[in-house]
């Protein structure tokens, strides 16, 4: 007799999870498969196929659950299968994107490198074995992807150098800081066994897939409305509404860009405003130095103003590791990368790209400004390495859900399960709105943070707009440019990752206001007794989980 137990299947569901995802389990923190990379091929996709309608056969029969969080971990688990079958029978994913090839192959390798979570021998011997399987991997790619849109392919292309650059000089550089003593040999003889199957994958991707293009970015409708229904939990939203909710935040968010600008200067100029934000910045000597500084600070403020319950959970910033560094500006390589929750790590980093000396002074001015004082208080810390991602990941990391734990931790080319999204995107959203509202920033910042907010509203429009089809690729370039003030190379950048992975652009917005609305219905419930800490522990008590579930939850819906 089969055992009925949420419980049960719940294990079930993550062993063939991390199982079919071996580069994810890496990143989550299980090393049963660290020496495997995923199979497309017609037989792994059809055993994965297989394994996600037994436990959807199994779930839909009646699960046998203990308590409230068992509930919700299986409703969640359930839609992504359901989303999971969406996307092997569409295009859009591994039939269509050779991309998808190139992000699990390149970072199955420096999955491993990142994190000392065990000894550089055993993991480098785990490196071999993926090298070993890489020339089928992309073998399978070139079975699978007979056609793709144009940028998606560029984009594999630029995996592809990213990956050349690192199997042929990184691993070098690697070997020789790690300073393992005996031979490497099988290490270099693989790694110029991977590389040669890169080149060749890159020669397709360059000769033939180029040349055979399709038209359309998008996924459609259908797909985008499962996305939306099962992934964010939003019944009540498909693209059209999303696409009409965001362009009004723009327009909203623009409006008061310029009534709070004109306070500043007369002519309401917040583009001038930024600019003359990134002519300050630290020097060459203090970046690292400027990041923990403002990491400190952040802290010490949210605390003082009762914001939240801070735990010891610290981050060390530091430059990429030069092994990493030639090929990283050709990857999806973040500079803040979630901590493996099943590691458990006493040192968990942020990697910062170094600037070189010996280039020309108005190149080294001009990255400088990339990172000003600004940049590094909103983005380096606030956002994402301090009381945003950084701290929701330790809550969701301790909290009681399975699937909220694991659901945003960063993998190969996005999280590991989509309804991660609006609860990770969404608080590190409304802590840079927090840490503002408390008066963290100075009034030429709260302009800078306004801009921010108005473009990760503009990803709703664009993301709906193209997966809808009311959206060409080039329109939603020009949205950006026109609308958000982006430089046309930012814009395109923006467009490329909109159009690979739908539904993504609108987390933003979607986990923002799902936070801001659930802080205003339980402030008015609560009258008096409403206690602003106490709403943030709560919220991020239940993890990487859709915020609209949450919302549910706290207000007894």
């Amino acid at each position: 007799m089969t055992d009925d137990s949420a419980s049960l299947w719940l294990e079930d569901f993550f062993r063939s999870y991390f199982r079919f995802r071996p580069v994810n389990a890496t990143f989550i923190g299980i090393h049963d498969y660290d020496g495997k990379l995923p199979d497309f091929s017609e037989e792994g996709v059809a055993a994965l196929r297989v394994s996600m309608e037994e436990l959807l056969d199994r779930s839909d029969k009646g699960l046998r659950t203990s308590n409230r969080i068992e509930d919700i971990d299986v409703g969640l688990a359930t839609d992504f299968l359901l989303i999971q079958l969406e996307e092997l029978k569409s295009e859009h994913f591994y039939r269509g994107n050779p991309a998808v090839y190139t992000s699990e192959g390149i970072f199955g390798l420096i999955s491993l490198c990142l994190r000392d979570y065990a000894p550089r021998a055993d993991r480098l011997a785990s490196v071999v074995s993926r090298m070993k399987g890489l020339p089928a991997l992309l073998e399978q790619a070139r079975s699978n992807v007979r056609s793709s849109p144009r940028e998606w392919t560029n984009e594999a292309l630029r995996q592809c150098d990213g990956a050349i650059k690192f199997l042929d000089s990184g691993i070098k550089i690697l070997v020789s800081e790690w300073q393992l003593p005996g031979s490497n040999k099988q290490l270099f003889e693989n790694a110029t066994l991977a590389l040669g199957a890169f080149q060749e994958y890159r020669e397709y991707l360059s000769e033939e897939l180029l040349l055979h293009h399709r038209e359309g970015y998008g996924c459609g409708s259908p797909m985008f409305s499962i996305l939306v229904r099962k992934g964010h939990a939003r019944e009540d939203l498909d693209a059209m509404k999303i696409g009409s909710y965001g362009s009004e935040r723009v327009s909203h968010q623009k409006d008061l860009l310029k009534r709070e600008t004109s306070k500043l200067r007369p002519d309401g100029d917040w583009e001038a405003v930024i600019s003359d934000l990134s002519k300050t910045h630290p020097s060459l000597d203090n970046i690292l130095t400027a990041c923990e500084e403002c990491w400190a600070e952040c802290r010490r403020f949210a605390i003082e103003k009762d914001l939240i319950d801070w735990p010891d959970y610290p981050l060390t910033y530091k430059f990429i590791d030069p092994y990493f560094r030639d090929s990283a500006a050709y990857l999806y390589f973040l500079y803040y990368r979630s901590p493996a929750p099943y590691d458990n790590l006493k040192t968990n980093y942020y990697l910062i790209p170094p600037i070189e000396k010996s280039l020309p002074p108005e190149e080294v001015e001009q990255k400088l400004r990339g990172i000003s004082f600004s940049v590094i208080k909103h983005n380096h810390v606030v956002h994402h390495g301090a009381i945003g991602h950084h701290l929701q990941n330790y809550r969701a990391y301790h909290g009681a859900s399975k699937i909220g734990k694991v659901a945003g931790v960063d993998c190969a080319s996005r999280i590991a399960m989509f309804c991660g999204g609006t609860m990770a995107e969404g608080w590190a959203t409304y802590s840079t709105l927090l840490m503002d509202e408390a008066g963290f920033n100075t009034p030429e910042e709260h302009i800078a943070e306004l801009h921010s907010s108005m473009r990760l509203a503009a990803r709703s429009v664009v993301d709906a707009g193209l997966h809808s089809g009311r959206f060409s690729f080039e329109d939603g370039v020009n949205y950006y440019v026109s609308e958000i003030g982006m430089t046309p190379k930012a814009a395109h950048n923006e467009v490329v990752k909109n159009s690979m992975l739908p539904g993504t652009g609108a987390m933003y917005l979607l986990g923002l206001d799902g936070i801001l609305d659930l802080r205003k219905s339980l402030s008015a419930k609560e009258g008096s007794g409403f206690n602003l800490k106490r709403f943030h522990n709560s919220l991020l008590s239940y993890g990487s989980i859709p915020v609209a579930i949450v919302s549910k939850e706290l207000l007894g819906n």
